[in-house]
């Protein structure tokens, strides 16, 4: 009988470690199978710094549209209300003019009149060649913010090829460089953004020329060049000033 107890005792403790043995070897096996996936699931996660520089990056260059389309309104009125002021003078000197030729001898009369009406007409021929340079400003402006950028490159151009002396083409320069970068085609705007500063060197948005140039020669591979035209931009007080000095920190 004790040989049979023993015999038991003996038999239900090889149960015990037969069941016990395999769940504690699961255990570990089991953790480390978690912790791979868990070193997996973190290593294929995108980096969060990397989505905001490129988020950033973005939200610059909108802002700096942004930014240079409210001066370009602004700077629209003020040319209208320059403008204005320009008629209200011509209409008064027009006026004395009226008024001096009522007052001379017959013959004085004939040839002031034949003067005033000579002025008169290369005034309104002025008036009139600037009212269609104004005209062509506006609509390839409003071409642009509607995204019609071809039509805002043709009214642009022709802008600059038939009123080279208006004082809407450095305007116009400008912002057919910045349609020619949104369209993509760096090299039409790396040319025209030159012909900008060559030919207005102190024209209001120098210094955004001279950002865009530089963002323009680093796509293209010329770092020389980019760093050259950020270092100027960088020293000008516009809104991209601000903008190069960060260029150049990263380009250090």
């Amino acid at each position: 009988m004790k040989y049979v107890k023993t015999a038991l005792a003996i038999s239900a403790s090889a149960v015990f470690l037969f069941i016990s043995t395999p769940l504690m070897a699961q255990a570990p096996v089991e953790d480390r199978t978690m912790r791979s996936a868990n070193s997996a699931g973190s290593a294929s996660q995108p980096d969060p710094n990397a989505q905001l520089i490129v988020e950033l990056q973005n939200l610059r260059q909108e802002l700096s549209y942004l930014r240079g389309t409210v001066e370009e309104l602004q700077y629209q009125i003020d040319e209208l209300e320059k403008q204005q002021e320009q008629n209200y003078s011509d209409l008064d000197n027009r006026v004395r003019e009226l008024y001096t030729g009522g007052v001379s001898s017959s013959s004085g009369s004939v040839s002031y009149t034949q003067s005033a009406s000579s002025s008169s007409s290369s005034a309104e021929a002025a008036a009139e060649s600037s009212s269609q340079a104004t005209a062509l400003y506006q609509r390839g402006f409003d071409a642009l913010r509607l995204g019609e950028r071809d039509n805002a490159i043709e009214a642009f151009n022709q802008l600059v090829d038939d009123y080279p002396q208006s004082p809407e083409v450095p305007d116009a320069l400008y912002w057919l460089g910045e349609t020619y970068w949104l369209a993509n085609r760096r090299e039409d705007s790396r040319q025209v953004f030159v012909q900008l500063l060559d030919t207005h060197p102190n024209y209001r948005k120098s210094g955004d020329a001279k950002y865009r140039l530089g963002v323009i020669y680093e796509q293209m591979g010329d770092l020389s060049s980019a760093r050259r035209y950020m270092q100027e931009a960088a020293q000008g007080n516009t809104g991209q000033a601000a903008a190069a000095n960060a260029w150049l920190d990263q380009h250090n």
